[in-house]
């Protein structure tokens, strides 16, 4: 499954493709694939996904927002090796 995701665009920070591998009906795990190396890192994203209302990045940001169901959001910014809580 990563290897396909590998495959597809960067979607995220330049060169890395976030990827939702799926668990279950409502259950999914967001891992973020280093297309230049193949080093898969994990995310801040629960594997509950109705937490969310929206889980939102884009290839031209470091950033991850993430919208919670319930209201408010949390933001992440990727740093090259972790995600820092901002």
């Amino acid at each position: 499954m990563l290897s396909a995701e590998l495959a597809k665009p960067a979607n995220f920070a330049g060169h890395y493709r976030m990827a939702l591998v799926g668990c279950g009906s409502a259950c999914g795990v967001h891992k973020l694939l280093d297309k230049d190396t193949g080093k898969v890192y994990d995310t801040p994203v629960s594997e509950d996904l109705m937490l969310y209302s929206s889980v939102e990045f884009s290839v031209s940001s470091p950033d991850l927002v993430l919208r919670l169901t319930g209201g408010g959001a949390e933001t992440y910014r990727w740093n090259g090796s972790v995600f820092v809580r901002l």
